[in-house]
């Protein structure tokens, strides 16, 4: 009896540790997603003044290419925000 017990636990573990992973994985691929419309939307390409403000915020706020605390990028986007000068790129 004891050894179906074992067997039981390290079955619910396994089904534990299988939910986790897709779990994960259905993350990365959310994450995926996002990053691949993001993609279309750059090369598809909006009007002028879309294509000035994302100019002057790469600017100063590279890609995202890998994780990475995002603080600063907020920061620099709002400081543009404060003195005007993301409204001005877009000649607005």
């Amino acid at each position: 009896m004891a050894a179906v017990w074992e067997e039981t636990l390290a079955l619910g573990g396994a089904c534990a540790v299988a939910d986790e992973v897709e779990h994960v994985v259905q993350q990365r691929l959310r994450l995926r997603e996002v990053a691949v419309a993001q993609q279309i939307e750059v090369e598809v390409g909006h009007g002028h003044g879309v294509q000035a403000v994302h100019a002057c915020i790469r600017a100063v706020v590279p890609p995202m290419m890998t994780d990475r605390p995002i603080y600063e990028d907020v920061a620099a986007v709002r400081i543009m925000i404060d003195d005007g000068s993301l409204l001005a790129s877009a000649g607005a």
